[in-house]
């Protein structure tokens, strides 16, 4: 009996607990997938929160509205608070967020964040508001798409019923309107139209667009390879398009390709500058130039298109090594005062890390700032950089850096470091524009939907005064705009008309 009682008391506990254990699981389940229920007021708050944030801390709201020509965010706040008063759902909210947020970042680093750092069970609210957006705002067509120039070029192939749309089509009117008119129409009738800041991407991709409730896609016209003409419906898709990148830039092809041109002309292709990559192509790079057979009396550095990583890569794998002697430079930087006052130093030598860990700080001074800005609002510093040669690599030639306006962050910092040290010769055209000096972006958290923007807060002055956020890093010898390459093979980089100046004319 007594056994058979402890049977039927352990039964009941297990029981017990299965049952509270499911009860917590419909409970984390629940709060898992109930999405945020804002308040008229709520989203007001999040706006007004955004516009003190910039009034505060931004150091380009100002800049963009004299020098860019764009819009006052001060201005465009009550607008904003009243749509997103009366916005319908979150998915709108998101919308007037992102447009509003869209001003304050039109320089420098700005996207919609999501830090997932929920558990299995649990999204986090960034998280939630990334997928919102994406979701929402964003659709693609059912085939990958690239502008090249200013016409749009089909990079897979897509059959509706008996109509096929090879690779290379281009689209030559979308809804009865040609592709400039389309954008235009995007800017003034869809979601877009709250869009105040930069509009590159939309610019770049042309069928980006989730136009409201009852949008099912589009009617394209193609002019195909053969120069017959086309037409079709293209049904949209939710959501970002699956990157389809070409093998210039797919980093699983490789982040680090050399090759020898011929004619004394090495040539090294770097992807990307993130930091998992930094031995593997530090050893790529040495090995390439040590085994060469022919000595080379130019080296092209290809970072046109690389958005970015860390500059322990710019530092380790492509400043150092190619050094035969120190050199030290200087960058100014400017920073809203309140941003120092209001944050505390653990949280500014959190976003220092990336930046000065690897980039060989001498000295950090305080000095007065430019003429235009006030020293009652506005820091500004100087930093002094030494670097000295580090396993160094066997080459004694020139080099010659080629960037684009797809050219950022850490891959911007690379160009506008060897650019005040004079170690290389920038070819092409001004980078995306951001680099950075002194910390590196932020992410602002509204406090009441938990929605997440990237932004900057360091304003990095070029050598020639200019703001790099503003206009990038210009190269010391402009081209006329090109297409990148399409892979990077011997036969595709000799015919690209920026490398054959370099090996002809430079």
């Amino acid at each position: 009996m007594k056994n058979t009682a402890k049977l039927f008391t352990t039964g009941r506990l297990i029981a017990l607990l299965a049952v509270v254990g499911a009860g917590l699981v419909f409970v984390c389940l629940d709060r898992a997938f109930s999405p945020p229920r804002l308040s008229p007021e709520d989203r007001r708050r999040d706006i007004e929160y955004l516009a003190r944030w910039a009034s505060a801390f931004s150091p380009f709201v100002e800049l963009n509205e004299r020098l860019k020509g764009l819009p006052s965010h001060e201005e465009l706040k009550s607008e904003f608070v009243e749509l997103a008063e009366r916005a319908e759902d979150n998915a709108e909210f998101v919308r007037i967020a992102y447009g509003y947020a869209s001003l304050i970042g039109a320089s420098g680093h700005f996207y919609i964040f999501s830090e997932n750092d929920g558990n299995w069970l649990f999204e986090s609210r960034s998280a939630y508001w990334h997928r919102t957006f994406h979701q929402h705002c964003i659709a693609h067509p059912p085939f990958g798409l690239e502008r090249m120039g200013e016409e749009f070029v089909t990079r897979t192939e897509y059959e509706q019923g008996e109509t096929r749309i090879p690779i290379g089509s281009k689209i030559l009117a979308v809804n009865g309107m040609s592709c400039r008119a389309f954008l235009e129409y995007l800017k003034r009738s869809t979601w877009i139209r709250l869009v105040m800041g930069r509009t590159e991407n939309l610019d770049r991709k042309l069928l980006l667009v989730d136009e409201g409730k009852d949008f099912k896609g589009w009617r394209v016209d193609f002019l195909r390879p053969d120069q017959s003409v086309t037409s079709c419906f293209v049904p949209a898709k939710k959501g970002p398009p699956d990157s389809i990148k070409s093998g210039f830039l797919d980093t699983s092809l490789g982040n680090c390709v050399c090759l020898a041109l011929g004619e004394g002309v090495g040539y090294i292709r770097i992807k990307t500058v993130a930091p998992e990559h930094v031995g593997p192509d530090r050893e790529t790079i040495h090995l390439f130039l040590a085994r060469s057979t022919e000595r080379f009396s130019k080296l092209i550095i290809d970072v046109r298109g690389n958005p970015g990583g860390g500059t322990e890569y710019v530092y380790q794998n492509l400043m150092k090594p190619f050094l035969d002697r120190p050199v030290s430079y200087k960058q100014i930087t400017g920073m809203k005062r309140r941003f120092l006052d209001e944050h505390s130093q653990a949280y500014i030598d959190g976003k220092r890390f990336t930046i000065s860990t690897f980039a060989n700080e001498t000295s950090i001074v305080e000095v007065p700032p430019p003429p235009e800005f006030d020293s009652r609002e506005w820091v500004f510093y100087e930093i002094s950089r030494e670097l000295k040669p580090q396993n160094s690599y066997p080459f004694e030639g020139d080099i010659f850096i080629l960037i684009n306006g797809k050219t950022g962050s850490g891959a911007d910092d690379f160009a506008n470091a060897m650019k005040r040290t004079g170690i290389a010769t920038l070819v092409g055209q001004n980078t995306f524009g951001s680099a950075a000096a002194y910390v590196g972006p932020v992410v602002v958290r509204l406090p009441e939907s938990g929605m997440e923007f990237r932004l900057e807060a360091d304003l990095l002055v070029n050598p020639d005064g200019t703001y790099n956020e503003l206009i990038g890093t210009p190269p010391d010898i402009r081209l006329p705009h090109a297409e990148m390459p399409e892979t990077v093979t011997k036969e595709a980089l000799l015919e690209d008309g920026w490398i054959r100046k370099i090996i002809n004319d430079l």
